[in-house]
């Protein structure tokens, strides 16, 4: 987008439907071209314009961050000059590089969360149902089969964490799109649109799948109680499924959220920007303190094949967490 400088001279005051008419002027925009962008009518567009009506509140959000100004500036009837905000100014090149490299790492991100849900599968598989009398044939005793396990949950975690790091680090130089307004230049935001609206479709089908495992991965898991010695082995064949439902989900994200950032719509308005940058510090702190409480747990009592639970847990109390502290970010605005 523009460097929008919608003013009037002074002593002169506009309204909000002149307001819109010169931020689309300026942006180059035709009523028509401004009503597919906000999902109206050109003749809607046309009313506003002419204070025949007034966009409802969900209107009102979609042009205040497509231009990049505030709802309160936009609605005040007086001779201030709409401002603008201190958005990252993307040159063409820089949201092609964005947008190819954010692709490039979906399928690494997606893989290292599918290797972080995997990583006790062996572990709780094998030294769940050895003391029933399975999987004596593969090894000679429970230590040498807990140890293997162990080796295995390592390995797994470590080429998660390794893909997780790499990938982020193709991208680190953009990771203040996610918490700071964007201004695109005209052609390009329609172009970043264009993807999004290509991708939609698959990302619906990805995520509906997903969500599909994840509900149908309980079976296996009553399955295995029904035949009792089988009850942990149904517990990792259930990650398994939940694994891939959410692989599914976290890769259907890594490609539809960069087209979201940059069009600064859903959880990336500029509103849930300014929330996500005042939350930036909460994910490295928690998981950094829940990992080395689940280390110690694990290591004072050597209960592997229990403690992974804690992970678990922790998953589920940030979500509730994320959940929460939103609200209350909502609520303090």
């Amino acid at each position: 987008m523009k460097e929008w400088t919608c003013q009037k001279t002074g002593g002169i005051h506009m309204n909000l439907g002149e307001k819109i008419m010169n931020l689309r002027k300026d942006a180059g925009y035709s009523q028509e071209e401004l009503a597919s962008l906000i999902g109206v009518s050109r003749q809607s567009v046309s009313k506003w314009e002419l204070n025949d009506a007034t966009p409802d509140l969900d209107k009102l959000l979609k042009i205040s961050d497509l231009f990049s100004v505030s709802c309160d500036e936009l609605l005040r009837d007086d001779k201030h000059p709409l401002r603008k905000r201190n958005d990252i100014r993307l040159s063409d090149e820089d949201v092609v590089n964005y947008l190819s490299n954010s692709r490039k790492n979906a399928p690494m991100i997606s893989a290292a969360v599918i290797l972080f849900i995997l990583s006790p599968v062996f572990l709780i598989s094998v030294g769940g149902s050895y003391s029933m009398g399975l999987f004596h044939s593969l090894f000679p005793n429970e230590e040498t089969a807990n140890g293997l396990s162990m080796i295995i949950l390592f390995v797994l975690i470590a080429i998660g964490m390794a893909l997780y790091l790499y990938a982020e680090s193709r991208v680190s130089k953009y990771s203040n799109y996610e918490t700071t307004p964007v201004s695109l230049s005209n052609s390009m935001y329609r172009y970043v649109e264009k993807e999004y609206k290509l991708q939609e479709k698959k990302t619906s089908i990805q995520k509906a799948i997903g969500i599909l495992l994840i509900i149908l991965s309980v079976i296996p898991l009553f399955a295995g109680y029904m035949a009792e010695n089988l009850a942990a082995v149904g517990l990792g064949i259930m990650l398994i499924v939940v694994a891939l439902g959410v692989g599914l989900l976290v890769y259907a994200e890594q490609i539809q959220d960069p087209c979201l950032i940059l069009l600064q719509r859903e959880s990336y308005s500029i509103s849930r920007k300014e929330m996500k940058r005042k939350m930036s510090w909460l994910p490295g702190m928690y998981w950094l303190i829940v990992t080395a409480f689940y280390l110690i747990i694990s290591f004072i009592t050597d209960a592997w094949e229990k403690t992974w639970i804690i992970m678990a847990a922790a998953g589920i109390l940030y979500a509730a967490l994320i959940i929460f502290l939103k609200r209350k970010l909502s609520d303090s605005e």
